[in-house]
């Protein structure tokens, strides 16, 4: 099997937290200050241009930190961007690294060196070999079929041992919440789905409520585990071992809002011992119009799942840039990719989605196989092409 160039900055944002190596910064950026943690988390619709290219942002702001997912208007493939800590300054101004997360890895990254002020989201784009750059101009936008939302971040730890401050146990919970202005129904559909997400015993009870429930029971779990181990070397002041810290991490997040359609990301990461932890990515991708979460059979004739199979495996020569002779097996552990119910829309094209481990080693990181609605166009439901305005 091939080498596959992945940098897992999702991963490394997640597990790492002091992000990204120094030396990678592109020659010329000024070393930031010390960020300001702003106090409330937030998510903001911008929409606006980046070298004159219309894109939509989805903006999540929370804990000093950033996340994004943005298209563009014309290609509508998902690319996601990620701060660094030590890059934020004042908490409104951050250093960026875009990441396509439907094209096979490069060697460079583009970014992003943009200031939050009131609704606007500003700055300049910058080529990852730094010779090129581009003015980005965003406003927070909510046209009629999207939506503003709330977010709520919880991060908590719970110590090993009562006297000493590590080892330690780390949660970090990320949510979106619909505002008191959502209508009452749409609220009251969105609610109790996020609870059941979470894994809520009770889809009524408060969010946060309930997620502190489960941090609890995540503690004890970790403190009853780590007992079992040789913990002889606690007691020695200069002890240290990595493998004693658990960290697990849950965000759910948007990534697509437009046509009163909803597309929420629920990323996990987890750490237990080891040589690395794991992660992982699914997708709900709701109507709010009909207050259901779609499932393939709502896109895609149910009569034609093996056109569509055909098609994927296109696509994904196509993404890994396959030249002529060669297999899929080169990158994949089988030669043909299957077909899964982890997806997520934008209104270009259906994305697929592959966990580590799915259909290839961990090195390789998540795999998104985008296929255009342009190439499916005949193979999607009556329905959903109007709703979409698919011609």
């Amino acid at each position: 099997m091939k080498s596959a160039f992945f940098t897992l900055f999702s991963f490394i944002l997640l597990f790492a937290g002091c992000g990204e190596p120094e030396k990678d910064k592109p020659a010329g950026v000024a070393e930031p200050e010390v960020a300001e943690v702003p106090k409330e988390p937030f998510y903001r619709r911008y929409e606006g241009s980046v070298n004159g290219d219309s894109v939509v942002v989805h903006w999540h702001q929370f804990g000093g930190l950033v996340y994004a997912a943005f298209y563009h208007q014309h290609r509508g493939r998902k690319i996601e961007l990620f701060n660094w800590e030590d890059t934020v300054k004042n908490g409104k101004d951050f250093y960026l690294t875009e990441r396509p997360a439907t094209e096979f890895g490069t060697d460079t990254d583009p970014h992003w060196m943009v200031s939050v002020a009131g609704d606007n989201l500003t700055g300049k784009w910058i080529s990852g070999d730094t010779t090129r750059t581009a003015l980005i101009s965003l406003t927070e936008a909510y046209p009629p079929g999207s939506y503003q939302f709330g977010l709520l971040y919880l991060p908590d730890s719970a110590s090993l041992l009562h006297d000493r401050p590590e080892p330690m146990a780390r949660t970090t919970n990320l949510s979106i919440i619909p505002q008191s202005s959502f209508p009452a129904t749409t609220r009251s559909f969105l609610l109790p789905l996020l609870s059941r997400q979470f894994g809520c015993k009770d889809e009524r009870a408060d969010l946060q409520t309930c997620i502190a429930g489960l941090n609890k029971a995540y503690f004890e779990n970790y403190r009853a585990e780590v007992s079992q181990w040789d913990t002889s070397g606690l007691s020695d002041p200069g002890f240290s071992s990595p493998t004693f810290n658990y960290t697990t991490d849950r965000y759910i997040r948007i990534n697509f809002n437009s046509n009163d359609l909803l597309v929420l990301e629920d990323f996990m990461s987890d750490y237990s011992g080891g040589a690395h932890g794991n992660y992982a990515s699914s997708f709900l991708n709701i109507d709010l119009k009909a207050q259901k979460v779609l499932s393939l059979n709502d896109i895609i004739n149910a009569s034609d799942t093996t056109r569509l199979i055909a098609i994927l495996q296109e696509q994904a020569a196509a993404h890994f840039r396959l030249k002529s002779g060669e297999s899929l097996q080169e990158y994949l552990f089988e030669s043909k990719v299957p077909l899964t119910g982890n997806f997520y829309i934008t209104h270009t094209g259906i994305t697929f989605l592959y966990n580590p481990y799915e259909i290839a080693a961990y090195a390789v990181g998540q795999v998104n196989i985008f296929v255009p609605y342009s190439s499916i166009r005949h193979l999607l439901t009556p329905a959903f092409r109007t709703r979409l305005s698919i011609q």
